[in-house]
């Protein structure tokens, strides 16, 4: 930019000093038309195509990951024990979540408990009133655990979030047991999370891999899911 600037000051100084060479009836169209054109490079210059570019990938960030819907699991711990029977047994909510900033259709959703299970696995409740289009569960050879397969009919809003699942489950042994998890929907392909109960002494601790980085950052610096929609029923 700076040089377009010197250029323009060049045309100006050449008026000046040498009035003489330069044809009267010539110097109104050529000032005219010397400062324009300095001046219309100067205006598209490298700055304003970097302005451009930045405006243009903001705007991009914001339509293409922004504004999508972001779907995760969460679970807490209400109450463990250790029974008679050496086992642990845990009280626990299951949470699915909108914590994105659209609404999501057509969600799938499939997750696989490694060496435990749920004492019920009714997911249509009154304090979850999802549209569940089908549910299958499947279990494993050799291996206590299941796996459970949903496709959800309504859509699911930004901020709208669903007990999954509140009920036991035991774990045998002190040790990790891991949920692990994939969702996805109308607007993003499948997503992989999980979910880490480590249990020890009759105590369970959780712990969450979100499926996107962006969460995970966030989950690093205190981030936690939130347990109370932005919506109510009001029917």
């Amino acid at each position: 930019m700076a040089s377009y600037i010197m250029l323009f000051c060049m045309d100006i100084q050449n008026l000046i000093e040498f009035p003489a060479l330069v044809n009267p009836q010539l110097v109104s169209s050529f000032s005219v038309t010397s400062i324009l054109s300095n001046l219309g490079q100067a205006i598209v210059s490298k700055e304003a195509a970097a302005l451009a570019a930045i405006a243009g990938t903001f705007l991009a960030f914001y339509r293409y990951v922004y504004l999508r819907p972001e779907l995760l699991l969460s679970a807490e711990n209400l109450v463990s024990y250790e029974t008679v029977s050496g086992e642990t047994s845990s009280q626990i909510n299951l949470y699915l979540s909108n914590v994105g900033h659209e609404f999501a259709e057509d969600t799938y959703l499939s997750f696989a408990l490694k060496r435990f299970e749920f004492d019920d696995v009714d997911f249509q409740t009154p304090e979850s009133p999802l549209l569940i289009k089908s549910h299958e569960m499947v279990g494993f050879f050799g291996m206590k655990g299941e796996r459970h397969d949903l496709y959800i009919e309504n859509a699911l809003y930004e901020g709208d979030i669903f007990k999954l699942y509140f009920g036991g489950c035991a774990f045998e042994n002190d040790g990790k047991y891991t949920l692990k998890y994939t969702v996805a929907c109308k607007s993003h392909g499948p997503r992989k999370g999980k979910i880490v109960f480590t249990v020890e002494d009759g105590e369970v601790e959780i712990n969450h891999k979100y499926p996107t980085k962006l969460r995970r950052i966030r989950n690093l610096i205190g981030w936690s899911p939130p347990k109370d929609p932005r919506t109510t029923d009001i029917s």
